[in-house]
């Protein structure tokens, strides 16, 4: 499941930093929006959004646990690139094993590209009684990374993330915007 993480990690990291760039001044949707994957988990967002289909695909390419990209607008203009993923495995396991077995401490395999990549926080912690796996990242010092794991009743073949990439400026904003959406989680059959 993970080994997916380890090989396209960093290029999905760059690449939603350098098409975020590209896409933040384009206009978007006013209204909240759902979202459902593979008839199970689903999300809704509460702020302004717009579809990101050519950067979407571009992703794919070098990711192919990548489910949905678009990009986001608070109402203080702060518009982060969010991306979802599914990674999958044979065997079920659970959401501690694969959250601090295989993600937490996961860093791509970036020995030959001239990029610093920082794990910032990897925790599991409760807020307003339920608990989140959350990791956060910073790339060249410069672009910030915050993403949220989640499994159907802690334990599944299927690991989702919601990340949420920006400028390292924006970084307190959007583990704020994550966290909202993070409340907002189901899993339907």
């Amino acid at each position: 499941m993970m080994r997916l993480m380890k090989s396209s990690g960093i290029l999905v990291v760059v690449m939603l930093g350098l098409l975020w760039l590209h896409y933040c001044g384009q206009p978007a949707s006013d209204n909240a929006h759902s979202f459902q994957f593979n008839s199970e988990f689903g999300f809704t967002i509460y702020c302004r959004y717009d579809s990101a289909p050519d950067m979407e695909q571009e992703l794919m390419k070098v990711n192919n646990a990548l489910l949905k990209v678009i990009q986001l607008q608070d109402d203080k203009d702060i518009r982060p690139t969010m991306s979802v993923a599914c990674f999958t495995q044979e065997r079920a396991i659970s959401l501690d094993s694969a959250f601090f077995g295989q993600t937490a401490k996961h860093r791509p395999d970036i020995a030959n590209l001239d990029i610093v990549h920082e794990i910032k926080e990897a925790a599991k912690y409760t807020h307003e009684y339920k608990s989140f796996y959350r990791k956060t990242t910073l790339l060249n010092g410069e672009q910030f990374s915050v993403m949220m794991y989640f499994m159907e009743n802690d334990s599944s073949t299927r690991l989702y993330e919601l990340k949420l990439v920006c400028d390292v400026g924006d970084s307190a904003a959007i583990k704020n915007m994550l966290q909202g959406i993070a409340h907002t989680v189901e899993f339907t059959h």
